[in-house]
């Protein structure tokens, strides 16, 4: 068998109906044998009884003034979040276009030399010094047999 307190402490969840069947029973089969616990539950039922009685039902400007503002206030939150997020795509395409527009000029200025270009290699004599092999003029036919690889990337040629 429970103590009191701990069937007091059911009180707002019968109040509620949210006991189940076998402990409302139970609970109710308590409060006809505790005098102490019907007072306790006869109070708690009055004052729910005076606060939904007393409760304010504000009038319907007021209502409306509040919805239309908190509206207002998502509206302006979603318009912020829209343009915060249209700027970023905004710039990762100027980036775009402007990475796409001069890679391939930098592409070919890098890898367009010819033979009679020299490297700088530090002191060593100009006629000694490594040259670096043009793959994008001359006979195409040459360069059937390398791979992909090997023509994506310049090769150094010593001079014999």
């Amino acid at each position: 068998m429970k103590e009191c307190i701990e069937y007091q402490s059911l009180i707002p969840e019968y109040l509620d109906g949210e006991l189940d069947s076998s402990l409302c029973r139970e609970f109710e089969a308590h409060i006809e044998e505790c005098p102490s616990c019907k007072k306790t539950l006869e109070e708690m039922r009055l004052l729910l009884s005076d606060i939904s009685e007393s409760a304010y039902d504000a009038p319907a400007e007021l209502k409306e003034g509040v919805m239309s503002r908190i509206a207002a206030e998502n509206s302006a939150k979603k318009k912020k979040k829209l343009i915060r997020i249209l700027g970023g795509v905004a710039a990762c395409m100027v980036v775009a276009v402007g990475v796409t527009s001069v890679l391939p000029r930098i592409g070919s200025d890098i890898f367009n030399f010819t033979n009679t270009e020299s490297a700088d290699l530090n002191g060593v004599p100009e006629a000694e010094a490594p040259l670096i092999e043009d793959f994008t003029g001359g006979d195409s036919d040459a360069f059937d047999d390398l791979s992909e690889e090997e023509l994506s990337h310049p090769r150094i040629i010593l001079n014999a």
